[in-house]
């Protein structure tokens, strides 16, 4: 009596639901994939282009004639010539830029620019000897400008989530010619 001959099904019957099915896998696949490197590689890449200050390595500002000694500990990122420097908590961030010109005109020009002309101008002596003027804009920016010799200065944007006046000023005496 002769065999009967089941019907065979391969491993993957190409079916137009099996493809459908398939298709919209390799979609949502890919989807998934595009969406987790848009969520997690900026802050990956500011990661990779960070480090952390030992408190003793001045890092240059601008074309190295000035420069700062961050304090240990905190997080130093640069940003074309500019100088990112965070507390380890996040809860500063201030970034330094060296540019030519006369430290209270320059913060004129800075408070101008950020719609914060009526705020009031400070000015000090830093420990190091250095001057600087700053003020604080209404939407809680300051403003500093360190004044570092030859014409060349300091321009510190600090913004933070609650008072860090105290570790301002430490950064700021880390400002040198």
């Amino acid at each position: 009596m002769p065999q009967e001959v089941a019907p065979h099904r391969g491993l993957f019957p190409w079916r137009p639901w099996d493809i459908l099915l398939a298709a919209v896998g390799a979609v949502a696949a890919i989807v998934f994939l595009v969406v987790a490197l848009v969520v997690v590689w900026p802050p990956v890449a500011t990661n990779l282009s960070s480090d952390v200050s030992d408190g003793t390595t001045a890092v240059p500002i601008g074309d190295a004639q000035a420069s700062v000694v961050v304090p240990e500990g905190w997080v130093v990122q640069r940003s074309g010539p500019a100088v990112i420097a965070r507390t380890p908590d996040g809860g500063l961030s201030v970034q330094l830029e060296a540019t030519e010109g006369d430290a209270p005109e320059v913060l004129a020009a800075l408070l101008e620019s950020a719609d914060a002309g009526s705020a009031t101008v400070r000015a000090e002596t830093l420990a190091s000897g250095l001057r600087v003027v700053h003020a604080d804009a209404a939407d809680g920016v300051v403003y500093a400008v360190i004044d570092v010799g030859g014409g060349t200065v300091v321009t510190a944007t600090a913004t933070s989530d609650g008072d860090y006046r105290a570790a301002l000023g430490l950064l700021l005496e880390g400002v040198r010619a």
